[in-house]
């Protein structure tokens, strides 16, 4: 998988996979997906249309990224949220 191989550390690698799986395996070089300790992260529902309609949505304006900015001075209330369920999305921490 070239993507495994080429990539940084610690990237994250999400697959969306169709209701049929398409012919030919998925090989992930186990060596690098440890030592750069990627994520990978696959979901088996949908289809290829429900996938574009995502993308077009996407590509509208559609979809909104939920980002707070927080103070690392502040991590210990910032995980305290977190195990509340009080985050949506990501806090970006500014240091």
């Amino acid at each position: 998988m070239q993507a495994v191989a080429a990539g940084e550390s610690h990237p994250n690698l999400a697959l969306q996979q169709c209701r049929r799986a398409p012919p030919g395996d998925f090989p992930a070089p186990i060596f690098d997906v440890v030592l750069k300790a990627i994520g990978i992260t696959a979901s088996i529902v949908g289809t290829r249309a429900d996938l574009q309609e995502a993308l077009d949505f996407a590509g509208e304006g559609l979809v909104k990224a939920r980002v707070q900015a927080d103070r690392l001075d502040d991590i210990n209330a910032i995980f305290a949220r977190k195990r509340g369920g009080q985050i949506e999305g990501r806090v970006v921490l500014q240091f």
